[in-house]
């Protein structure tokens, strides 16, 4: 009959898995933190962008479209457009279009975006972050 191996033999492996795992955790949790690190302190550079914003604005509006500005209690004012619906096919909707931070609602994408849901009959609003606008 052949002896068993040693208990102590194993012992050894699993403890080099548990720290082989320890290490893989930590290391990811450090890759992790220094990423959102990375975001949080660059945030002004990466999502309010408003030398980028103001140069993707489009010069005219289309016919339907007019550019609103609201006033804010601290002197500035959000950029807003408002794109009707051609009477004839008019629904009564209202759609408020969300551009997102990485765009302005002034740019010829977006009021691209706006025209074609006004086209099926909705009146669209879309406005600028005070920060993009």
């Amino acid at each position: 009959m052949t002896p068993a191996a040693p208990a102590s033999s194993a012992k050894p492996l699993a403890q080099h898995a548990l720290r082989a795992g320890v290490v893989l955790v930590l290391g990811a949790a450090l890759l992790l933190g220094a990423a959102l690190g990375y975001l949080r302190w660059h945030e002004d550079e990466l999502i309010f962008v408003t030398a980028l914003s103001h140069n993707r604005t489009l010069g005219t509006l289309p016919a339907n479209a007019e550019r609103i500005d609201i006033p804010e209690a601290a002197g500035t004012a959000l950029a807003a457009i408002l794109v009707q619906s051609p009477a004839a096919g008019a629904s009564g909707y209202w759609v408020l279009h969300l551009h997102g931070n990485a765009d302005t609602a002034l740019s010829p994408g977006q009021i691209r975006h706006l025209e074609r849901v006004a086209a099926q009959g909705s009146t669209c609003w879309g406005w600028t972050t005070a920060a993009m606008g």
